[in-house]
Parts: structure tokens; C-alpha cells; sequence
């Protein structure tokens, strides 16, 4: 079956995308953020990373369209831009926990 341009830059699109979120720290970022938007100081504080760690990761998520910023005087605030990505992240958790599950079933039958 042959592939058109639209699906390899669908595929292209979607394998950047998986991995933005492929970094415990960025799903984290997710994580927090996800509920309502928050400051670069205060994900930094609340992940217990540097600031210039938590914004190199924050600058490659706004690269690739995950997050969104605006700016109220000097402090940044972030927030996700659609949450179909939070739907897909917990869905991808979801298939993680199944699996630990049946790990966890098999080592006690096994």
C-alpha cells in the first residue's frame, strides 16, 4: 500500500509529538499544568528541578504546539493548548497500568 505525503507528515508529526512526551519530567509538566496554568518558578518548585531545566523542556513542548505561554510582567505563565493531549498521555497510562497488572498476576501465579 503506498503511503501519501499527508500520512508520512502525519507519522512525522505524531512521532515528535510522542516524543516531547516520552521524559518523565515533561509528563510531569503535563501533569501539573493540565489542570490550570502555572509559572515556570512554581512547576520548577513543585517537580523539584531547576528553573533552567524545567524551561529547556518547557521550550522544546512550545515547539512542538504542546504548550502555550503567556507573559504577565516579568513571571511566564504555561499552559497545554488542546487537552486531547492529556486525554492521550492518560490513555497511554492506562495500557501501562493493564500491563503492570498482569506482570503483577503472573509473578504471583507464576
Amino acid at each position: 500500500m503506498h503511503r501519501g505525503p499527508v500520512e508520512m507528515r502525519l507519522d512525522e508529526m505524531q512521532a515528535a509529538l510522542c516524543k516531547t512526551t516520552s521524559n518523565p519530567v515533561r509528563l510531569g509538566i503535563l501533569s501539573l499544568i493540565g489542570r490550570r496554568e502555572l509559572s515556570v518558578g512554581v512547576i520548577a518548585q513543585r517537580l523539584e528541578q531547576p528553573i533552567p531545566t524545567i524551561s529547556k523542556h518547557l521550550h522544546m513542548m512550545k515547539e512542538q504546539g504542546v504548550v502555550s505561554s503567556r507573559r504577565a510582567g516579568n513571571v511566564i505563565f504555561y499552559r497545554v493548548t488542546d487537552p486531547r493531549i492529556l486525554d492521550a498521555v492518560s490513555l497511554i497510562r492506562q495500557v501501562l497500568m493493564a500491563r503492570l497488572k498482569s506482570e503483577r498476576a503472573m509473578l504471583r501465579n507464576g
